[in-house]
This record gives C-alpha cells, structure tokens and sequence, in this order.
C-alpha cells in the first residue's frame, strides 16, 4: 500500500472513532495528525504497554516517540497527536489489531495545551504530518 493511501485509509478511520477535537469540540476535518509512537501488544510486553501508557497520560511526549516497535502479525498500540487549528490538540492511543476483521479502538485519550503541542510538533517533522 502506497504512503498516501495508507494516510488516506488512517484519516478516515480517524473520522469514525473521533467525531470531534477535545481541545475545540469542532469535527476534526480541520484537524492534522501525525505518529508519535509504536509499541506491541502481549502478555511479555506488558512491562513495556504500561510504560507507553504512562507517558501518554504523564504528557512525556518525547519519552514516548522513543516507543517505535511494531509487529504486524500481531496487536499494536499507536499514538498519535492530532494538532487542533485552535493551537491544542489532542493525544490518541488506538489499539491497532493484527486480526483482519477486528477494528481499531480508542483506548486512550488526552487533551494537550497549545504549548504541549508546540512540543509535540518539535519532535514529529513537518512531513510526517498529515491532514485528517
């Protein structure tokens, strides 16, 4: 799957699980997203999971981008900033199953402040961001 499609398929998959920004309450059609970290999912990584969750909701936005693991034969965690036009945005953790017909789910949800997404935006590169 080329770049592009598979960014089309995540913003559109977006739109479904997040009908709207928690920073702004508007619809996040506005909205740009990029990734921020990767992890694995299972019994052996559970050390490795709750590590990745507790960045996320202590706001240790650089120590998660350092989570770049991923198996795609089985689950994983993703966490991805959506960057609200308001300046805030948000933090979103979806568990991204290896099984074809399962869905992706939120499990994770954390509003960030204007400042917290100036962070965020210093460590993901510019191309890396893309529009929802």
């Amino acid at each position: 799957m080329s770049q592009k499609k598979a960014t089309d398929a995540t913003a559109v998959e977006f739109k479904k699980l997040l009908p709207s920004c928690s920073a702004c309450n508007a619809a996040i059609d506005s909205h740009h997203f990029a990734l921020i970290g990767t992890t694995v999912i299972g019994d052996q990584e559970k050390p490795r999971v709750t590590q990745f969750f507790g960045h996320v909701k202590r706001h240790e936005w650089n120590d998660l981008s350092q989570f770049k693991e991923w198996q795609a034969l089985r689950d994983n965690l993703v966490a991805y900033s959506i960057s609200c036009p308001s300046g805030g945005g948000m933090v979103v953790v979806v568990r991204s199953p290896f099984e074809l017909y399962d869905h992706d789910e939120v499990h994770l949800l954390e509003t960030v402040t204007p400042d917290e997404q100036l962070v965020i935006s210093g460590i993901v590169p510019t191309a890396e961001w893309h529009k929802l």
